[in-house]
């Protein structure tokens, strides 16, 4: 199935949210950077959130991601609160851990923000996902992937722009390619079972 091309633009300020982020009191930076890719996903809305928050499986998937963990969990909706990520790639290994938030609203709309606490490169560090339905097209997704970061060096800040392209475009195309993977997977298991008819 076919989706739309992939946006991909830098912006100043990141764009209106459908609810406040709770991660409006980062500190502003002035060479803070904000990159935004946006995609149209074949997929329902759930499928997309339930990857997207399932943290712990993001080392099965996204390439030079080591390892990731679930250190503490809603109580009443089971999603990550803590988490953390080990990026590794040639002599760069680095250990992030995060606080995680995950919102949805009676329409499905879907927050995911992850804030780094912990990096030693970036004196500010965040992805933010805002996932919804399509207003026209049934079990379809429009996904948002926000970067911000500023580099700790000016030295990093000056090859800014390519690593905010780089990072938004390969984590968009590693979770396109998990959730269609894992609905093949599921839509290959039900045809299974409707063809052996009941036990």
């Amino acid at each position: 199935m076919a989706s739309r091309p992939r946006h991909y633009f830098p912006v100043n300020k990141p764009s209106r949210l459908f609810y406040r982020s709770i991660s409006s009191s980062l500190p502003l930076f002035t060479k803070e950077q904000v990159y935004l890719l946006s995609r149209t996903i074949n997929a329902p809305v759930e499928d997309v959130y339930n990857v997207v928050a399932d943290i712990a499986k993001y080392k099965e998937f996204i390439k030079f991601c080591t390892d990731s963990y679930v250190a503490r969990h809603d109580p009443t909706s089971g999603r990550p609160t803590e988490a953390g990520l080990r990026v590794g790639f040639q002599s760069y290994d680095e250990c992030f851990d995060c606080q995680i938030s995950c919102q949805q609203d009676a329409n499905k709309h879907y927050l995911v923000v992850a804030n780094s606490l912990t990096h030693s490169l970036f004196h500010a560090l965040q992805t933010k996902w805002v996932i919804m339905p399509h207003p026209s097209r049934i079990a379809v997704t429009q996904a948002e992937l926000h970067l911000k970061f500023q580099f700790r060096r000016s030295l990093y800040n000056n090859v800014a722009s390519i690593f905010g392209k780089s990072v938004t475009e390969h984590v968009m195309k590693s979770f396109e390619r998990r959730i269609f993977m894992l609905r093949r997977q599921r839509l290959g298991k039900k045809t299974i079972q409707s063809t052996q008819g009941p036990v």
